[in-house]
């Protein structure tokens, strides 16, 4: 009699997808048929995580699709990339068969609809198109483009590099084995390489204390990168060492086509001058390198390169050095060498700070204005006058009279409190101060906050207002702070406030 029902239910359930297709809704082919650009959206449930390429699997062939996932409002290469067998599988603990399983009658029931959108964040399982590699990851990461690039395929964008000059495309992988390492495609055969490879002068501007901040999204250091990513990181600037923030691929754009420029106004005509290039004397020797936007703006762009037919020999010369320096009346910069230990009068064009350097020491050792570097101690950059917010976090056991000298340059390292969830954590004064005001330092708070407000806005924009009121910030502040403290006991929480509480009142000088 089991071997009758047996027979009863894979015929109906045969039955049922084939009426599916008939009607147009292509539920047979998620289970059959290999991921194509119709079904290749994701779910959101949770997916397990998937490490290396897993062989594509046909298990569900005999079996009803138990969830139809809509993939309509995903990208066009997220829809290929999804797989939606490995999805199946992952959700089928979800279904109940008692309930909505199967229907009075014994026929397979529909299957559910799942809703696939790009602020989806359920991790879910995803399918290399070149080297059929499986991993996790969120909808809503994919499809940020700060986060998009550290959440691809791991084994086509990360790990080991190949030759620049390898022309070692990979073949396509077999459905029934696993790629072995020599079927790992190279960074031509995916169109992109990395930013430490390929342009090294820029990989050297990278600004290692903003990017590391988790304030600032930036999941990958500069040996992950690559050059067609648009995440926006923080690049620190060779000459006046100021940051700015500006994505990978529009920062090595730009530096494509002033090496570009750049090799069209150096390149004498050969002819005219009867030089070959290898003797030419007008050839500049040293590399392009890139400045910040502010430094290009007062004209010390390093497109006008070094030259060995006309140096830079007077104050005249340097635009930046010309613009803060404070000359007398008698003082003519056409005749004050730039390598000469004559003391001037500078101000900065950061703060305004008047100081007196010698010009060697400005152009030579690249002497910066002690004030914002933090040499000198004053009232715009004490710790205390410039982020009353950030001393209020600072452990209540080091001295007050410590602080009043620590500026918001210092690499010192201090021992913050959370006022918001009680959670201790330790940074440096000058990557607290990197933190904009307003946004938790605490990774915790800072992620529960972000959450909330991302949730927050996108009901605000589906409702038609284009910007969050002062009421509503008041209550994403209010819910960020019960989620914070939603998983902690209300007497531990008690208990830790009165500890806080006592040690800071002991400790108050």
């Amino acid at each position: 009699m089991r071997r009758g029902l047996s027979v009863a239910l894979c015929t109906s359930i045969t039955l049922g997808c084939t009426t599916s297709v008939h009607h147009g809704c292509c539920i047979h082919r998620l289970c059959e048929a290999p991921v194509g650009p119709s079904s290749t959206n994701t779910n959101l449930a949770v997916a397990p995580a998937v490490g290396g390429a897993a062989p594509r699997s046909t298990s569900t062939a005999c079996s009803s699709p138990l969830f139809w996932f809509e993939l309509d409002r995903l990208p066009p290469q997220l829809q290929r990339e999804f797989d939606v067998d490995a999805n199946q599988r992952a959700l089928r603990h979800l279904w109940r068969p008692t309930r909505a399983g199967t229907d009075t009658d014994g026929a397979s029931a529909a299957p559910f609809n799942l809703p696939v959108t790009p602020s989806s964040v359920h991790p879910v399982v995803w399918r290399c198109t070149h080297c059929q590699s499986q991993w996790s990851a969120r909808p809503s990461d994919r499809t940020n483009p700060q986060l998009a690039d550290a959440h691809r395929c791991p084994r086509c964008y990360g790990g080991q590099r190949l030759p620049s000059g390898s022309l070692d495309t990979p073949a396509a992988p077999d459905a029934g084995a696993q790629p072995g390492p020599s079927s790992r495609p190279s960074t031509a055969a995916t169109g992109v390489g990395f930013l430490c490879d390929a342009y090294p002068l820029l990989a050297a501007q990278w600004d290692p204390l903003r990017n590391q901040l988790l304030q600032n999204q930036v999941l990958q250091s500069v040996t992950e990168v690559h050059t067609s990513s648009a995440s926006k990181v923080w690049w620190r600037c060779p000459l006046c060492s100021s940051s700015w923030l500006e994505s990978v691929s529009s920062r090595v754009s730009r530096y494509s086509l002033a090496v570009q420029c750049h090799s069209t106004h150096s390149k004498p005509s050969l002819s005219s001058t009867g030089t070959t290039p290898g003797n030419d004397p007008d050839r500049p020797t040293g590399e392009l390198v890139l400045l910040c936007p502010s430094c290009e703006r007062r004209g010390a762009s390093s497109s006008s390169a070094m030259n060995p037919a006309s140096p830079r020999r007077w104050l005249a010369d340097d635009a930046l050095l010309l613009g803060e320096a404070l000359l007398r009346p008698h003082q003519d910069p056409q005749r004050v060498s730039l390598t000469s230990e004559t003391m001037l009068q500078w101000r900065c064009r950061s703060c305004q700070f008047e100081y007196a350097a010698t010009v060697a020491n400005r152009f030579l050792r690249h002497e910066r204005c002690p004030q914002c570097s933090g040499r000198t101690k004053s009232v715009h950059n004490l710790l205390v006058v410039q982020r009353p917010d950030v001393v209020r976090e600072v452990s209540k056991h080091i001295s007050r009279t410590r602080l009043r000298y620590i500026t918001i340059h210092d690499d010192v390292e201090l021992p913050f409190v959370c006022r918001t969830c009680y959670a201790p954590y330790r940074m440096t004064a000058r990557a607290r101060c990197a933190v904009p005001r307003g946004v938790p330092a605490c990774s915790k708070c800072f992620l529960t906050s972000s959450q909330v407000l991302t949730e927050a806005q996108q009901q605000h924009q589906h409702g038609g207002a284009k910007a969050l009121s002062a009421r509503a910030r008041r209550r994403v502040r209010q819910r960020a702070l019960q989620l914070s403290r939603s998983h902690r006991h209300r007497e531990r929480l008690a208990a830790t406030v009165n500890e806080l509480s006592h040690h800071d009142n002991a400790l108050k000088d």
